[in-house]
């Protein structure tokens, strides 16, 4: 079967599920292990795998097999979940539920959250480690741009600075792409981008598949902000649709995802799989006024 026909008929279902199985193996709780048990918790309750399951598409898309990049998805999904743990404490978002559950800090505790955490972040890079060392890649390295002072720890920082001045709702549609992009879509670009990497795609294709990346996790985030936008309103919260208005929105993710396919396309790479996932993710959100984006 060609790459292509592989990329097409991905079952992403299917996935999940292994990405879902092998999280439980990586994060199997131990006897008496309390922070063994919130890490787990903080992980394995819900989500939908959204870029675990682009890092495994991505690896496809490039020629590898799924399985390739399924540590590496596991260590994305561990960086993911961390910085939800962190997002809820009661010093950020002081969130009270997550997915629908208490949020982490309220059914562990404020200490074993945040060290839970930490040990997630540690555990990813001890899983990326481990696959560096076999492959002689760097996705540590790549890992830890993504998670510092310059991408997910930068974007949280900057939301919580314009939220405490009373600044979010003035935020343009610019400042907010960027905080997009920091917050959310640096961390879709990097599972992207190590998924290439696992795939043995090389390094014009890694590259492209993280600029592909970073244009959905942008994308997704306005898209996210069309169905939260009267209650980030109400509370003073920077929110993209609110800036711009929703037909405006909704014409910035149509454009972002063809930029995005342009970019991968101009690479050698056909996303079909990858673009299909993305706009059935899109199709399902709860966003008023939705009219489905193209490429």
């Amino acid at each position: 079967m060609s790459v292509i026909e592989r990329v097409r008929t991905t079952d992403t279902g299917r996935l999940r599920r292994r990405v879902d199985s092998r999280l439980g193996e990586l994060l199997r709780p131990e006897p008496g292990s309390g922070l063994r048990q919130a890490m787990a918790d903080a992980t394995l309750r819900g989500g939908r795998r959204l870029r675990a399951t682009l890092a495994l598409l991505s690896c496809v898309a490039v020629g590898g097999r799924a399985e390739d990049a399924l540590d590496l998805a596991c260590a994305v999904e561990m960086v993911h979940a961390a910085s939800l743990v962190l997002d809820d404490l009661p010093a950020m978002d002081d969130a009270g539920e997550r997915r629908g559950e208490p949020s982490l800090h309220r059914r562990h505790g404020e200490a074993t959250a945040i060290l839970a955490s930490v040990a997630l972040l540690a555990r990813a890079f001890e899983i990326a480690g481990a696959c560096d060392h076999a492959r002689g890649t760097d996705a540590v390295a790549r890992l830890a741009r993504t998670v510092g002072e310059r991408g997910m720890c930068a974007g949280q920082f900057d939301d919580l600075a314009t939220r405490r001045s009373g600044r979010g709702a003035a935020l343009d549609a610019s400042r907010l792409e960027t905080l997009h992009r920091r917050k959310s879509g640096c961390v879709v670009a990097t599972a992207c981008e190590l998924g290439a990497m696992a795939g043995g795609g090389g390094t014009q294709a890694a590259a492209a598949l993280a600029e592909y990346g970073m244009r959905l996790g942008i994308a997704y985030q306005i898209f996210d902000d069309l169905a939260d936008r009267d209650r980030d309103t109400a509370a003073g919260q920077p929110n993209y649709a609110a800036a711009v208005g929703a037909p405006a929105a909704r014409d910035r993710v149509r454009d972002l995802l063809a930029e995005a396919g342009r970019i991968v396309r101009g690479a050698g790479i056909d996303p079909a799989a990858i673009d299909a996932y993305v706009l059935g993710l899109l199709a399902g959100r709860d966003a008023p006024d939705r009219a489905g984006p193209g490429r």
